[in-house]
């Protein structure tokens, strides 16, 4: 039963969070860039009662540190990177963009490391890093 109830968690907070996910790309889609922002901090409260500052704070390991003892920590870590990647793209300055993105590449990393596989998006997400990042990651 225990097993059962933390699938049906999982499946219901990564819905919830793909629907924020959308709006956000919606918005950005829109070129709605103040909505972008508006639903990035909701979204990041929504889910971490953290906002977007807190974690552009951070570096790559210590947003994997935060979620250490969390249930789903990979999850987590890659729900972060999703967010983090949308604020990069968005970001008004060249600085706040490459180190957006750069963290998000290094995020990738990892969570390709900890499952083992490749993901399309991923890798497209990679691919867009580079390109925007002058082909340095």
């Amino acid at each position: 039963m225990a097993i059962r109830y933390e699938k049906d968690y999982l499946m219901r907070l990564m819905q919830n969070f793909f629907l924020a996910l959308d709006r956000i790309v919606n918005a950005r889609r829109n070129q709605e860039y103040e909505q972008v922002y508006s639903e990035l901090e909701v979204t990041f409260m929504a889910f971490f009662e953290r906002n977007l500052a807190f974690f552009e704070a951070m570096t790559p390991e210590e947003i994997v540190a935060f979620f250490k003892d969390d249930p789903y920590p990979t999850e987590k870590v890659e729900m972060v990177a999703m967010l983090l990647f949308e604020a990069g793209v968005v970001a008004p300055e060249p600085e706040v963009q490459r180190r957006r993105l750069t963290t998000v590449n290094t995020l990738i990393e990892h969570i390709s490391g900890i499952r083992r596989s490749v993901s399309l998006d991923h890798m497209a997400k990679q691919q867009y890093i580079r390109r925007q990042l002058g082909g340095e990651e």
